[in-house]
């Protein structure tokens, strides 16, 4: 059965505060990943924010950062009872489709070594000159 998930662009402090409140489940908690790389000071600034909610829980999430030549998808993130939807790819997507309208036409991101299979059937490309 497709799931369609409503993803919307956080337009407020409170909603980019609740996406980072997954950031931080997933990526400090679950992960291991320090605070402070997390959360690098980019959040309030310079980026979009993207995300889903099931009622007043946030349960997925991505940011895009723009720079002159192409834009940087990161920090993209399920809850993890949405990790097997289709959720993941609902976002990149919609996040695709908003940088396209902003005209970017190259977009980059990094992802753990064992997520890059899934990355390279959604199209990315492994970069040799970056680690």
């Amino acid at each position: 059965m497709q799931q369609n998930f409503d993803i919307k662009i956080a337009e407020t402090a409170a909603e980019i505060e609740a996406a980072m409140q997954l950031r931080r489940k997933v990526f400090v908690e679950e992960e291991g990943v320090p605070e402070n790389k997390e959360f690098d000071g980019n959040d309030f600034i310079c980026c979009t924010h993207f995300y889903a909610r099931n009622q007043d829980k946030v349960i997925g999430c991505v940011r895009a950062r723009f720079f002159p030549d192409f834009v940087k998808l990161e920090r993209l993130c399920c809850d993890k009872e949405y990790r097997k939807t289709p959720l993941a790819r609902q976002l990149m997507e919609y996040a695709y489709a908003f940088c396209e309208y902003k005209g970017y036409d190259k977009a980059i991101g990094y992802c753990t070594k064992r997520l890059l299979p899934y990355w390279q059937k959604s199209g990315f490309t492994l970069r040799s000159d970056i680690p």
